[in-house]
């Protein structure tokens, strides 16, 4: 997760790329794919399920049934957020 106002991620979109990032001191080698629209915030349902610690930062409560209680207020950390997700971890 970043926020969309950095251009970073914007290398990401329209499919898979390798990148190298930095997991735990060590270089690591992976796909990496830029998400939009309704699958980020799909996406982001996922990090909040995860995440505890999230959903105090964005403000955003999950209900009993896994799902936001305030809709609009999670479209709204999604719409202002890019999420990235890297598969295929090896080392670089």
């Amino acid at each position: 997760m970043g926020s969309r106002e950095h251009s970073w991620w914007k290398n990401l979109r329209g499919g898979a790329a390798v990148v190298i990032v930095r997991v735990r001191g060590r270089d690591m080698r992976g796909e990496a794919e830029a998400f939009e629209g309704e699958a980020a915030e799909e996406g982001l349902l996922a990090v909040l399920r995860a995440v505890p610690a999230y959903r105090r930062y964005w403000k955003v409560e999950l209900g009993e049934d896994g799902l936001p209680r305030d809709l609009d207020a999670m479209r709204c950390v999604a719409g202002g957020n890019a999420l990235v997700r890297v598969r295929g971890l090896e080392p670089a």
